[in-house]
């Protein structure tokens, strides 16, 4: 996940891991296919890992945690988190901190 300025300057914020999926800080973490991401109004940023069939939290200080779905498992099911999920390309949240996420024929919302 990458960062960039007004200025047009680029860091990476996390990942770059050598595996495709690991929760961790900065650099440890990896993702798969990033689809989309959203931030709510604390600064967290929610990443749709397409390819990882995950919904994935980055806090400000740089901390990924998977907050729905699992690495492997495929289809939605719902119920408590971290529930499968089948590949979330879509993702949103509200004023009230709800996330929004489209997953193949279903629109999820999930409390984080």
């Amino acid at each position: 996940i990458f960062k960039i300025t007004p200025a047009g300057v680029s860091s990476i914020v996390v990942g770059g891991g050598t595996v495709k999926f690991s929760d961790g800080i900065g650099g440890n973490a990896s993702f798969g296919v990033v689809q989309a991401l959203t931030a709510d109004a604390a600064g967290n940023l929610f990443v749709a890992d397409t390819s990882n069939n995950a919904v994935r939290k980055i806090t400000p200080t740089g901390m990924v945690t998977t907050i729905a779905g699992k690495a492997g498992a495929v289809g939605v099911v719902l119920g408590m988190l971290p529930a499968s999920l089948s590949a979330p390309a879509g993702i949103a949240v509200d004023a009230t901190g709800l996330l929004y996420v489209s997953s193949e024929n279903a629109v999820l919302r999930i409390k984080p």
